[in-house]
Order: C-alpha cells, then structure tokens, then sequence
C-alpha cells in the first residue's frame, strides 16, 4: 500500500490550517479564523434525521484585537518567552498568534522557512522565526540559543510538530516507521531535553506535548503514527515526574480531527464529515478552538494539573 496522508485524529492534521491575522491601520492585531460553506446541513443517523451542523466551524471565531492604546482583557504570558514546534502554519500558527495575543514573546519553529519568517513578521516584534527539523539535536540546541537571546529564558514549549502517513504494519517500510517516530517521538523527546536548562533559568514552565486521540486507543491503518502518540503520551507523563521538582509542568493535548491543509485544507470539513457524523458533537474543530485549550494549559490557572491528558475530540471517545 503506497504511503499517503492521514485523515484520521489528531497530529497529524496539525500543520495547516486557514487560520490568517492582519494588522490594521490604526495598529490592531486582528485574528480571525473561517471555513469555506459547509455541504453538509443534514444527514441520517439511523432513523432519525438530525441537523450535523458541520458548518459550525464557520461562526467560530477567534478574533482577539490588540489596540495599541489600550491593554487587552487577557495578558497571561506577558514577557513570557514561548516556542512553537510546527508553528509555520496549521494549528501551530493558531496557537503562536495566540500567545502573541496574551502577551508573550514567541519563537515560531519550523522546517517550513518562507511561511514561518511570513508569519513572524505579520505579527511584529513579539515573534521570531528559528528553522527546526525537530529530529536534530544540533538544531534543537542552536533554536534555544536563539530563543533566549532574543527573548530571554524559556517558560512555555508547545511540542506540535508532527506527521502523519497511512500504511498497514505488514505494509509500511522500516525507513518510513522511523521517519514517523523521529520526528512524532523522538522529536518530542529532543525538545523536552533541550529545553530543560533554559526553563530551570526561568523559576519553571510548561511544556504541553501535542498527541493525538490516537494516542489514547486503536487506529487501523496508521500503526507508526498510533505508536508514537502513545509513545508522547507516556514519556508526557514520566517527564511530569522527573520535572516536577524544577516546577516544569509536562501534559498532553490529544486532538480529533482539526481543519488543516493535512486534514484537507478548505475541504476538511467535506472530507471529515463521514467521521463526523457519529461524534457528540458532529463536526470539525477550528485550529483556534484547540488553541484556546493549550493557552489554558499552558497558563497558571492550570498550575494544578501535570502528567495529564485533554482530550478536544467533539466526544470521539465517548465511543
């Protein structure tokens, strides 16, 4: 079976997106987040028809503006020094205008260079752009370095880069199951590593790793993918006990399907709506819906929780 993108749960729908931001005239930062009109308005579950609403998405909006003359509502990572893994574009660009929103200062890391140095600059001063491949250890060190002498030590890493690619075990080759857990685990792993000293610098931090609801039970077809979301899943929890002690919080976010160029782009809502139609909640996550989780777990109003997992999965789970 020839390798081809996943459509299922979680990571790997989280490197694209129609999120777009925009400054305007008088100085405001403007984030907005839209879909394109949904197909679907009604469908059969059983005998019963019901309203799949898969258009919800379209009326969530994550507009936050930013008046240059006057304080937002929220600043909770004011000065705060924050770094995205993926964070181009998808849901990783979601979540760094997010925090640019509430006030920290952050590092957009990427392999994807022309798209993260267009986003570091649409969001001004408070951004960066360092290139990653998250499988090297070299890049990992020289992206902290640059981070903190840009902004200082480290309190927050969003580990969200991740790919996703379908094959049957008997079906996938060695070189792509590794490539899938070098850059989904490993990688992962490699950011918590490096990132370490710098947060000990700064009195603590968070450290929210992006899985999956594949990493939470079975998923047929994607056995490299569903075994490095679990994989996240437990080192999540090992290292909220071994960085416990440094006042390091470690949890994990393990998504459903999200609307991103992986999951479809401006189709996503069309090709998820099979799935779709059987969750609690029948429809597709916006990029900023999950963001609006990691900001809260990242925060201190989550100081309480390490070792957890949230699962935004519209009750995927539920069964």
């Amino acid at each position: 079976m020839k390798d081809a993108t996943v459509l299922y749960t979680g990571k790997a729908h989280t490197t694209g997106g129609r999120d777009g931001a925009s400054r305007t005239n008088d100085g405001r930062l403007d984030m907005e987040l839209s879909t394109p009109p949904c197909p679907y308005s009604k469908a059969t579950r059983g005998n019963v028809d019901v309203a799949l609403d898969l258009c919800e998405a379209d009326r969530v909006s994550a507009r936050t503006t930013h008046h240059s003359h006057e304080e937002p509502t929220m600043r909770r990572f004011a000065n705060r020094t924050v770094i995205v893994t993926g964070g181009a574009r998808g849901m990783g660009a979601s979540h760094a205008r997010g925090f640019v929103v509430e006030g920290a200062n952050v590092v957009i890391a990427d392999v994807l260079e022309q798209e993260g140095q267009t986003l570091a600059e649409d969001l001004g001063d408070q951004a960066a752009f360092v290139r990653l491949d998250v499988t090297s250890d070299r890049d990992w060190a020289a992206a902290m370095a640059a981070a903190e002498d840009a902004f200082g030590p480290i309190s927050v890493l969003i580990n969200n880069a991740g790919i996703g690619r379908f094959g049957l075990i008997a079906e996938t080759e060695p070189a792509v199951w590794r490539q899938m857990l070098d850059i989904n685990l490993t990688g992962t792993y490699l950011g918590i590593r490096a990132v370490v000293p710098s947060m000990r610098k700064a009195g603590g931090g968070a450290i929210v790793n992006i899985s999956s609801g594949a990493g939470m039970t079975d998923s047929f077809g994607v056995g490299a993918f569903v075994a490095g979301m679990w994989g996240v899943r437990g080192m999540t929890k090992t290292a909220a006990l071994e960085l416990a002690r440094d006042n390091i919080r470690v949890n994990s976010i393990h998504p459903g399907n999200v609307i991103t160029p992986m999951s479809g782009g401006s189709d996503a809502v069309a090709v998820g709506a099979p799935a779709a139609r059987n969750l609690s909640t029948p429809r597709i996550a916006q990029p900023a819906e999950i963001t609006q989780l990691v900001l809260f777990i990242a925060s201190d109003e989550a100081r309480f929780s390490t070792g957890s997992e949230f699962l935004p999965d519209a009750g995927h789970m539920l069964g």
